[in-house]
């Protein structure tokens, strides 16, 4: 299930995502009925059988922000429940990063409705958080640091061509801090994943659909290759 999505990149068979299915199961293995946790996917579903070309697969892909709020407001707010919502931060920042006006996205949207409250947490592991707060470099490993009212929330990046974003306290709620960008690791697809012609030619004939970013070395299924030492 996490193979077959909208998103044509590689990044979603490595294994912590597979882990963190195997890891609902064995839990809810111990857990009585009431109690068991239940996985929503809220991508939209895609027949990959029938997608040939990039416009295809992105009359699916631009429904996915309307079919996750659905999905949300269906079986978990309809239901009186709450919910952790697992997605990329860009789809739960309540400004984008080059506007101070209001998203439109996941988080507004559900928060439109009385008494929905969405409190999001942005891992951040590609900056060096000590630029905006001197305290970082003595925060416990891993820290959710709140945002709001603080010198970190009101602090702001800059875009690559010079702009300041938006505070960060009026995009997300809090970060998740993993450590410093020199701790991080990066995880890479498993060995029998890479060895499997099934899987390799899946996911080649996917990347093909989409074409290389303009100025990039090589294509999405020779840095898949590549990735896999071949």
């Amino acid at each position: 299930m996490w193979q077959n999505t909208t998103q044509v990149e590689w990044e979603w068979d490595l294994p912590i995502y597979e882990e963190f299915f195997r890891t609902v199961r064995a839990v809810n293995a111990s857990l009585p009925r009431q109690r068991k946790l239940r996985v929503i996917l809220a991508d939209p579903p895609i027949d990959w059988s029938i997608v040939r070309s990039q416009a295809a697969l992105a009359s699916v892909a631009i429904t996915r922000e309307d079919y996750a709020v659905r999905a949300i407001r269906r079986d978990v707010l309809a239901q009186g429940r709450q919910a952790l919502v697992i997605f990329g931060a860009g789809h739960l920042l309540r400004h984008p990063a080059s506007s101070t006006q209001p998203s439109n996205g996941l988080v507004e949207r559900l928060e439109q409705e009385d008494g929905v409250t969405v409190f999001t947490a942005i891992p951040e592991v590609r900056r060096d958080l000590t630029a905006l707060d001197s305290t970082a470099s003595s925060w416990p490993i891993p820290s959710l640091i709140l945002l709001r009212g603080t010198s970190l929330g009101t602090a702001h990046w800059t875009t690559p061509d010079g702009r300041a974003t938006p505070a960060l306290q009026d995009q997300a709620d809090a970060i998740l801090f993993l450590g410093p960008p020199s701790m991080m690791t990066s995880a890479r697809l498993s060995p029998a994943l890479c060895a499997d012609s099934v899987y390799m030619t899946m996911r080649s004939s996917r990347l093909a659909v989409l074409p290389p970013p303009p100025g990039a070395p090589m294509s999405p299924a020779d840095l898949l290759r590549s990735s896999c030492g071949r």
